[in-house]
C-alpha cells in the first residue's frame, strides 16, 4: 500500500456559487407553486362552480335536468306544489317553489347545491329529525349538472332576488363557509312577508330570512 493510498484524504468542497443558488431556489419555487395550485384546487370549488352562469350552454342543461328530475314534484314552471306551505297528510312539506315566490333564492350557492346533492340531511340542512321527500340526486347527476340546473333555476327569478342570492353566497364564502369549508346551516321560521305565521320552517343560512323580492 502507497503512502498516498494510506492516509485518509480530504476533499475541499466549494461553496455554490450565484449561478447554482438561483438554481436551487426556482426550483423550490416551483414545487412550492405546484403544491399551492393542486392544494387551493382540492380545498375550493372549481372555478366555473355557482349558480350565476348565464351562457347558453349551461341553462340549455340545466332546463334539461330540471324538466327530467325537478319539475314533477317542483311543477314544470317552478311554482311548486299546490298549498305547499300546508304540511302533507304524511306530516312532511310539499315541494316548494323555485321562483322568487319561494325560499331558494334566500341560500347561499353551498347550501343549494348540498341540498341537492345529498337531499335534506336532518342536522346539517335540516332541523334534526326533520322529515322529507327531497332526496339526494348525487348518484344520478354530476356536479355539472347541479350546478347548471341551479343557475337555470336562478336565470328564472327577479333581478333583486338574483342580487341578494349571489351576496349572501359572496358573504358566506368570504366567511370560509363555501363549497370547500364547513356549511352552518340553522332553522328558522320565514319572513310573513313571504309566508304566513310559523307554520313553515324555512332552511336559512345566516342571519334572518329577507323580505320578497320588489317586482
Amino acid at each position: 500500500m502507497s503512502g498516498a493510498q494510506g492516509r485518509n484524504t480530504t476533499v475541499a468542497r466549494r461553496p455554490p456559487n450565484l449561478g447554482t443558488k438561483i438554481f436551487i431556489g426556482a426550483v423550490v419555487a416551483a414545487v412550492l407553486g405546484v403544491a399551492w395550485t393542486v392544494g387551493g384546487y382540492l380545498g375550493r370549488a372549481p372555478a366555473s362552480a355557482g349558480i350565476g352562469r348565464t351562457d347558453g350552454a349551461t341553462l340549455a342543461l340545466g332546463r334539461k335536468v330540471y324538466d327530467t328530475h325537478c319539475a314533477s314534484c317542483h311543477g314544470v314552471n317552478l311554482e311548486g306544489e299546490p298549498n305547499w306551505r300546508e304540511r302533507k297528510p304524511s306530516g312532511r312539506m310539499p315541494a316548494p317553489p323555485h321562483d322568487d315566490s319561494g325560499h331558494t333564492w334566500h341560500h347561499p350557492d353551498a347550501v343549494l347545491f348540498g341540498i341537492t346533492k345529498e337531499g335534506l340531511v336532518p342536522g346539517k340542512y335540516a332541523p334534526p329529525g326533520y322529515q322529507s321527500d327531497m332526496p339526494g340526486f348525487g348518484g344520478a347527476l354530476s356536479d355539472d349538472e347541479i350546478w347548471a340546473v341551479l343557475a337555470y333555476i336562478a336565470s328564472r327569478w327577479s333581478p333583486s332576488a338574483q342580487a341578494h342570492q349571489a351576496r349572501i353566497s359572496r358573504e358566506q364564502a368570504h366567511a370560509g363557509d363555501g363549497a370547500g369549508g364547513r356549511i352552518e346551516v340553522r332553522a328558522r321560521p320565514i319572513n310573513s312577508s313571504v309566508s304566513r305565521g310559523d307554520r313553515l320552517l324555512c332552511i336559512m343560512a345566516g342571519k334572518g330570512a329577507p323580505r320578497a323580492p320588489a317586482h
